[in-house]
């Protein structure tokens, strides 16, 4: 649901999104919203053969995509956070699946096969230079990555040029972790933000980025992987670990819930005239709203986050 709650609560490129170390779940929500609803989908059509799914996921696709397209200026944040403005992605390697699971399925040249592979690594890398906040998101300007991963994975293989490239050991590797990064990449650089950290530091930037990736290689080891053998984890021992470590969360929300957020872990701050000054200034800091000031409030702000550090710093 924090897809849902991100949605009625922030942008995902404001400021205060920027703060929340758990903002990034939004992406996984969907992807299990996805996956549910893809399911049930499936048990309800699958006997009436897969021309018919193909042409009523076909149907759902361009649906998805026109409202995608629209809201991406009407509704921007539903359109980022939502999965009917996001399920024709997710479609699209649905359609990549199907294509590969069909066993006469046509045979491309190598030529063909690199002109194709190549082009899937040039879209993707141009999105990542060309889109920016200020791109409609996640319309037409979406296909670039989306349409740049289907051609690599349908065209690319060990016989030809880009096979070999996206198949390195580097990039393997990176590969291999990159699940886990996602997953520390917005906690560590929350937190540094609330620490005072400039997350426009290109050294910070490169140091923190390593501590990701750092990180990620243990989490991939120690957790990703003991996870996909069934002799280490079995159904049981599964089951139990996911019913403990939800108890705990439950208990721990709900009483940070109860407590308004554990009020009194702020009773130093709160303790002077400063502090109190430097607490309202940082919920004002929170609001999005408060950035549409002059320049001179811009720096009475930050002076008044210098002070609120120092009341931390005792």
């Amino acid at each position: 649901a924090s897809n849902l709650f991100l949605w009625r609560n922030s942008g995902y490129f404001d400021i205060s999104a920027e703060l929340k170390p758990l903002v990034h779940t939004w992406s996984l929500a969907v992807e299990e919203q996805f996956y549910i609803l893809f399911a049930f989908f499936m048990l309800i059509f699958w006997k009436s053969g897969k021309r018919w799914i193909l042409a009523t996921l076909g149907l759902v696709f361009v649906v998805s995509l026109a409202l995608a397209q629209w809201a991406s200026y009407a509704k921007p944040m539903a359109a980022f956070y939502l999965l009917p403005t996001r399920c024709w992605e997710l479609l699209i390697g649905v359609f990549v699946s199907f294509y590969l699971s069909k066993a006469n399925r046509k045979e491309f040249g190598k030529i063909t096969e690199d002109i194709c592979g190549w082009l899937g690594v040039l879209l993707i890398c141009y999105s990542v230079f060309a889109l920016s906040r200020a791109t409609p998101f996640p319309g037409v300007s979406a296909l670039l990555p989306t349409l740049g991963s289907a051609l690599i994975i349908l065209f690319a293989n060990q016989q030809n040029t880009v096979g070999k490239f996206v198949g390195n050991n580097a990039l393997v590797g990176l590969g291999l972790v990159s699940y886990s990064a996602y997953l520390w990449h917005q906690p560590l650089f929350a937190f540094a933000k609330h620490g005072g950290f400039d997350n426009k530091d290109t050294i910070f930037i490169s140091m923190n980025s390593m501590l990701v990736f750092i990180l990620a290689f243990f989490t991939w080891k120690y957790v990703e992987v003991p996870f996909r053998k069934k002799r280490t984890l079995n159904q049981t021992k599964f089951f139990h670990l996911g019913l403990s470590f939800t108890a705990f969360f439950v208990i721990v929300g709900y009483f940070g819930h109860l407590t308004n957020g554990i009020e009194n872990r702020f009773i130093r701050v709160l303790s002077g005239n400063i502090g109190q000054t430097a607490f309202l200034e940082y919920n004002k800091y929170l609001d999005e709203k408060y950035f549409d000031c002059e320049q001179q409030n811009v720096i009475k702000t930050a002076l008044v986050w210098e002070g609120f550090l120092r009341c931390l710093a005792g």
